[in-house]
């Protein structure tokens, strides 16, 4: 009994490891850009512990950087916008987990605005989006949950997109629940 407890929890270190150690990098493909948020999806490599055949909705950080639909880029993960290194803002995580109250393309000008790609926000809904998301941030707001996916091609062309990821608690718990079952069903067949 001893021995399958270290056992397990030798596999679960082991497998946050590898996970941890696995380079965020994929090929990404642009699914549809016609109405935002994007949808893309990934055809090889991982982004953190989303893997081949993940697809996603994203928006895009950078007003004036073109993608183009049915194209293939390759995509890291990160936690900062490229090429200038600047953080994602809390206000657009709240954003990206909220903009379905806002309706796409509200959330997109409020995005692009809040990062400093916008000089001013033209649709109601995206002002409002903006001030409810400022609003929150004050009010204490902090989430983990949206990363950036740096997007470039081969002609230099380069797009940032949001992409949500499970908490990192949530992969820890998984793992512990993942050993548990494992530790119950070998203690219930022997």
């Amino acid at each position: 009994m001893r021995g399958t407890i270290i056992f397990l929890a030798t596999m679960l270190v082991a497998s946050m490891a590898v996970t941890a150690m696995a380079a965020p990098t994929a090929e990404v493909l642009i699914v549809d850009r016609s109405d935002r948020p994007h949808t893309l999806q990934i055809v090889s490599g991982n982004l953190g512990t989303r893997t081949a055949g993940y697809t996603w909705e994203g928006f895009c950080l950078e007003q004036e950087a073109p993608v183009n639909e049915g194209e293939i880029y390759d995509g890291e993960q990160s936690d900062v916008i490229h090429p200038s290194g600047n953080p994602l803002t809390m206000e657009t995580v709240w954003l990206a987990n909220n903009w379905q109250t806002y309706g796409g393309g509200a959330t997109q000008q409020a995005i692009w605005y809040r990062q400093g790609s916008l000089g001013a926000i033209s649709l109601p809904a995206g002002q409002q989006a903006y001030d409810d998301a400022v609003a929150a941030v004050a009010g204490g707001y902090s989430a983990q949950n949206v990363k950036v996916v740096q997007l470039t091609n081969d002609r230099g062309e380069a797009q940032d997109h949001t992409i949500m990821v499970p908490a990192p608690g949530a992969v820890l718990l998984g793992g512990l629940g993942t050993c548990l079952v494992g530790f119950m069903r070998k203690r219930y067949m022997a």
